[in-house]
C-alpha cells in the first residue's frame, strides 16, 4: 500500500531533514468561544475566520499539493480550513468540495482501515512542532503525532462514523487501526460533518487538549506551536483509481509533510512548555514557581505548569527563565 511504507535514511537524516522543509506552511489557530461540535460549521466564528485572508487555507489540486492522480478543477475536489482552538479543545474547520460521492470503506469499523482512499479527510497532529522537526526516524511522527482519517460516508442519510487512526511506536513502526465514533471520542478525537447536497461537505474536527492524541496536555496556550497537516482524499471511481491532495504538499514519509499551527490570542497566557537547552556551568533548580519567582512545589516530577529556573551554579543570578 503507498501510504505506508518504510524506509532507512541512516547517516543522511539530519541533511535531509534541514533541506526538506522547502514546502513548509504555517498558519494561525485563532482563540475562539461558543462552538457546538456539530459538523454543521454554523457558529458566526467560522464565517469569520473564512473571510479572513490570512487565515483561511486552501488545498487545491495545483502541482505543490497533489501527492497522487490528477484534478481537472477545484469542483473536481479542493477544500478550504481553517484552525482554531479554546481552553478545551483545538480545532479545524474544513470546508470539503466535491463533485462526486463515493465512500465504499467508511461503512463499519474493519473497512475503515482504508478510509483513506474514500472521499475523505486526514489530519496530522503533534503537540509540539519541534518534535516532529528533530524527529530522525521515517515515518516522522515524533514522540506525540498521530494521523487520523475518516471517509464522509452517507448511510441512509445517517452518517455512520468510523475513524483510521496512525501512530509512530517506539519500535518505529507505523501503527494502525479503525476505530468506532464512540471510540474516537474517548480518545479525544471526533469529526462530526454535514452535507446538504451529498457531495460537499462540512467538517469540524475536535482534538481535546486533555485526550490522548495530544498527550493529555492539558489545554492550549498563546504562542503553542503545533505540528499540523490535512488531506483531501477523492475516490471518482470503482476501479482502484485514488487521489490524494496535501497542504503542505507532503505526508508522514516527508518530513515536509508536517505544517505548523501557532496558537494566538485567548483570554489570558498559561504557561508554554519549551524544550531548553542548557548552557556549561548552569545547573537547573527543579520545582514549579509563580512570576514573580515565588516556589509553589520543591520538585516538579508531576510536570506541573509553572515557571521553570535555570541558574549559573552561584545559584544568585538567573541566567535563563523557560516557561513549562
Amino acid at each position: 500500500m503507498r501510504k505506508f511504507s518504510l524506509c532507512t535514511l541512516g547517516f543522511a537524516v539530519l541533511f535531509v531533514v534541514f533541506n526538506a522543509f522547502s514546502m513548509f506552511k504555517s498558519t494561525d489557530g485563532n482563540f475562539v468561544t461558543g462552538v457546538t461540535i456539530d459538523g454543521s460549521l454554523s457558529e458566526p466564528c467560522w464565517a469569520t475566520l473564512k473571510a479572513d485572508a490570512a487565515a483561511l487555507q486552501t488545498i487545491r489540486p495545483i502541482t505543490e499539493q497533489i501527492d497522487q492522480g490528477t484534478f481537472t478543477s477545484d469542483a473536481d475536489c479542493s477544500a478550504d480550513f481553517v484552525c482554531a482552538w479554546d481552553a478545551d479543545y483545538f480545532y479545524v474547520a474544513s470546508w470539503f468540495y466535491d463533485d462526486a460521492h463515493n465512500t465504499p470503506n467508511s461503512l463499519d469499523e474493519v473497512s475503515a482501515l482504508n478510509c483513506w482512499s474514500d472521499d475523505a479527510h486526514e489530519w496530522w497532529i503533534n503537540i509540539d512542532y519541534a518534535d516532529i522537526v528533530n524527529d530522525q526516524s521515517p515515518e516522522y511522527f515524533g514522540t506525540y503525532g498521530w494521523q487520523m482519517m475518516q471517509g464522509f460516508n452517507l448511510d441512509a442519510g445517517t452518517p455512520a462514523r468510523h475513524v483510521m487512526a496512525y501512530y509512530h511506536d517506539e519500535m518505529g513502526a507505523s501503527v494502525g487501526y479503525g476505530v468506532t465514533t464512540e471510540v474516537a471520542q474517548q480518545k479525544g478525537f471526533d469529526v462530526p460533518y454535514s452535507t446538504v447536497d451529498g457531495t460537499n461537505f462540512q467538517c469540524e474536527a475536535s482534538f481535546k487538549w486533555s485526550g490522548d492524541l495530544m498527550n493529555q496536555k492539558g489545554s492550549g496556550a498563546n504562542g503553542d506551536e503545533l505540528a499540523f497537516n490535512i488531506a483531501t482524499n477523492d475516490n471518482d471511481a470503482t476501479d482502484g483509481t485514488y487521489m490524494y491532495m496535501r497542504w503542505t504538499g507532503g505526508d508522514h514519509q516527508n518530513v515536509d509533510g508536517w505544517g505548523k499551527v501557532t496558537l494566538k490570542g485567548g483570554v489570558g497566557i498559561n504557561p508554554v512548555k519549551v524544550s531548553t537547552i542548557k548552557a556549561i556551568g548552569n545547573q537547573e533548580i527543579k520545582g514549579v514557581f509563580d512570576i514573580y519567582g515565588r516556589k509553589l512545589k520543591t520538585n516538579n516530577e508531576q510536570k506541573l505548569p509553572g515557571i521553570h529556573f535555570v541558574v549559573k551554579n552561584d545559584m544568585k543570578a538567573v541566567r535563563q527563565i523557560a516557561i513549562k
